[in-house]
């Protein structure tokens, strides 16, 4: 996938996809590197607050696909 990104244009719809993309990379890694959840889905954090700080990290990964999405769904309509 980077590839491709790399060779998108870097104007209008195609930068917000590579934007988003980003983001959402961005997004994700943040929840790999917080130790929030195993590779297998399971939550690691037993404390109430370790708990919040993770579901808000898993929402705003949320967030950042449907940005992902909605980019793509622009891009399509455009052309």
């Amino acid at each position: 996938m980077r590839v491709a990104l790399e060779k998108m244009p870097k104007t209008g719809h195609y930068l917000n996809v590579s934007n988003a993309v980003a983001s959402f990379e961005q997004a994700y890694e943040n929840v790999e590197k917080s130790g929030c959840y195993t590779s297998k889905g399971k939550a690691l954090g037993t404390q109430k607050t370790l708990r919040r700080f993770c579901y808000a990290l898993a929402s705003g990964v949320a967030l950042s696909w449907l940005n992902l999405r909605s980019a793509i769904s622009q891009l399509e309509k455009s052309g």
